[in-house]
């Protein structure tokens, strides 16, 4: 091979590995993120709900910044309510921040009006702001607000877990009743001799907090 053949061998591959480069970077951004629209074809809880695209497939939808109570939790089901009421058959714009699965995308969601759906959620006191993976300060003055006013399930207080305790305490094989029985004990100073399940009591401690 002499030393023009080279050269645009040389200049092929360069032009080759760029393209690949730039091929894999729009993957990547596109699995990552995106908006798109569809139909709001089923709510699953108070921050989850299916999405049918213009082009007929569905896709799940996580909302990102909040966390909802669990449908097994108090308010759970009225969460659920809510945000079918907002939202079920709505066409919904999704700016999609990440995504954990092939169908399961990470997302804010705005309604034809503009509205974004946690943002909602927050301000009927049916969520939390999710800090842990959120830390716009908006979402946190909404919970805030909504504690105040003690509305939604703010209007239990202190008899408030947030779902991502009782997640973990039901993955250690605590049942809900449990949970919110030893919650209440340790509330009203039953546990003042010592508690019965120190995991669970630290547990419980560590979502008053909150």
């Amino acid at each position: 091979m002499n030393r023009l053949h080279i050269h645009k061998f040389g200049i092929f591959l360069v032009i080759a590995l760029t393209a690949v480069a730039c091929i894999f970077t729009q993957s990547r951004s596109k699995k990552n993120s995106g908006t798109c629209s569809g139909r709001v074809v089923k709510v699953v809880d108070g921050d989850t709900y299916d999405l049918r695209l213009d082009d007929s497939r569905a896709i799940r939808i996580r909302m990102d910044g909040i966390d909802a109570p669990e449908k097994s939790m108090p308010f759970g089901k009225r969460a659920k309510q809510f945000l079918d009421s907002l939202c079920q058959e709505q066409t919904i714009t999704i700016d999609s921040t990440n995504r954990e699965t092939f169908r399961r995308f990470i997302s804010f969601s705005y309604l034809p009006d503009g509205r974004e759906l946690g943002k909602e959620m927050l301000k009927a006191g049916l969520a939390w702001h999710f800090k842990k993976y959120n830390s716009d300060p908006e979402l946190a003055a909404l919970e805030a607000s909504a504690r105040k006013a003690r509305i939604g399930l703010w209007v239990d207080q202190p008899y408030v877990l947030p779902p991502w305790i009782v997640r973990k305490l039901n993955r250690q094989g605590y049942k809900i009743q449990s949970i919110y029985k030893a919650q209440r004990e340790h509330l009203k100073g039953m546990h003042s001799a010592g508690c019965p399940d120190v995991h669970l009591c630290e547990a419980i401690k560590a979502g008053d907090a909150l």
